[in-house]
């Protein structure tokens, strides 16, 4: 999915450029009005779904993209996460993870938790340490006709 959903936005007529901008804001609105606390208060856990990601996703411009886009957000929040908890993680995870983590920091490492497809119930555990029943929809997707936090991200941009 994320290859597809790259080159749809860049179709769309957006840059690069526009979509770090568009994180950009959307670190800041979660550092300055979802958990404004200082470090090491305030701190973000990131919760990336991997389903649908395929080995050959890893060498395409989008997955490349996402890569710096990591990079950048390390440099300018520096120390803001907690958690990074990657869920439905395919099944080449665990040997592609072996080449990669040789250059993650090990601090960085041990702010990561990895379950597979068939570790659903010990990833609702560990999500629970963060969020609220109700807001496991990453897990148990539900349409919602309007979420909270993008109503509040919208009243953000247009203050």
């Amino acid at each position: 999915l994320w290859p597809e959903a790259y080159k749809r936005v860049i179709q769309d007529g957006n840059s690069e450029e526009d979509i770090l901008h568009h994180m950009l804001v959307c670190y800041l609105f979660n550092f300055r009005e979802l958990d404004s606390r200082a470090w090491p208060d305030g701190k973000a856990v990131k919760i990336m779904d991997l389903d649908g990601l395929r080995l050959g996703h890893i060498n395409t411009a989008g997955f490349k993209f996402i890569t710096s886009i990591a990079n950048v957000l390390a440099i300018m929040f520096p120390q803001r996460m907690h958690q990074c908890i990657f869920i439905n993680a395919p099944s080449f995870w665990n040997i592609a993870w072996s080449v990669m983590k040789n250059v993650v920091p090990e601090k960085v490492r041990s702010q990561m938790q990895v379950f597979n497809r068939g570790s659903r119930d010990k990833a609702r555990e560990a999500l629970l340490e963060y969020l609220d029943e109700c807001e496991l929809d990453v897990l148990f997707p539900e349409p919602q006709l309007e979420n909270p936090y993008e109503t509040r991200l919208l009243e953000y941009i247009l203050a």
